[in-house]
């Protein structure tokens, strides 16, 4: 067993989270435990950093000491005072290459920035879960490839069984110039080449040295560099194939505690 972490990184949605969106007691208070003693607390998702902030809050974890890894990996953030500490964009060109090339899917292109989704349907599937979760708000345009932000993120939503059947062909003539991955069953998303949860850890633990002392929680397609990359990484019971297979053990699902059972080793009630 590795010495108590000096990083915990949590995926949120599938992993933090339960089914209805909240974070369960106990696993609350064992992440107080852990802050209480000296690890700092992470949070790393696929939302965007407002976001994560509403999340943090609700859950009672406090910011103070704590980063956020918005958008995939896309951003660093210090969760106290909202500063950036690292950021990576898709290319301008690229992004909207991208979009045209996806127009030929049943698929709704969707660009989070600040506490806006651009969207050019305000029907796109989900685009509801997306907005109130996060506390941000849709923006309908006549063309998304013209938004006036740069772009972290691009997600594409859909029916899950639907948006699994185009996944692929998608993304695959983009295959060496960005990044692709489910972060539900109806969303699948891209950023930056190299820009993943995993090297966001990297780049995160490169400026404090503490990769090897790092417990990473994750369950879907988008933590599989996150759990590779940490010092131990730990899929949810509820994890896809892919997320255990990257993982060095498997914990108990997002509705039963999972990482407070993983956190008693170090940080017992």
């Amino acid at each position: 067993m590795m010495q108590p972490p000096q990083l915990i990184v949590c995926d949120v949605d599938g992993t933090l989270l339960t089914s209805d969106f909240t974070v369960l007691p106990a696993t609350r208070d064992a992440l107080l435990r852990a802050h209480e003693a000296g690890t700092q607390i992470a949070l790393a998702s696929g939302r965007p950093p407002v976001g994560l902030q509403r999340v943090a809050d609700r859950a009672g974890l406090p910011r103070d000491g704590m980063v956020l890894f918005g958008w995939n990996g896309s951003c660093l953030i210090d969760a106290m005072t909202g500063q950036t500490l690292w950021s990576k964009t898709i290319e301008n060109d690229l992004y909207a290459e991208l979009v045209n090339h996806a127009r030929r899917f049943p698929v709704s292109p969707l660009v989070p920035h600040a506490a806006h989704v651009y969207t050019e349907s305000p029907d796109a599937y989900m685009i509801s879960v997306e907005t109130g979760e996060n506390g941000t708000e849709a923006v309908q345009v006549a063309d998304i490839t013209r938004i006036p932000v740069p772009v972290h993120k691009l997600m594409f939503s859909g029916p899950p069984e639907q948006l699994r059947e185009v996944a692929d062909e998608l993304a695959a003539p983009f295959a060496d110039r960005l990044e692709f991955a489910f972060s539900f069953s109806f969303c699948f998303e891209a950023t930056a080449l190299g820009v993943n949860k995993g090297t966001a850890l990297l780049d995160h633990c490169g400026r404090s040295g503490m990769v090897e002392r790092t417990v990473a929680f994750g369950d879907n397609q988008n933590d599989v560099d996150l759990l590779r990359v940490a010092g131990l990484g730990i899929a949810m019971g509820n994890a896809v194939g892919q997320a255990k297979e990257a993982a060095d053990e498997v914990t108990a699902d997002n509705n039963s505690n999972g990482i407070a059972q993983a956190l008693e080793r170090w940080f017992p009630a």
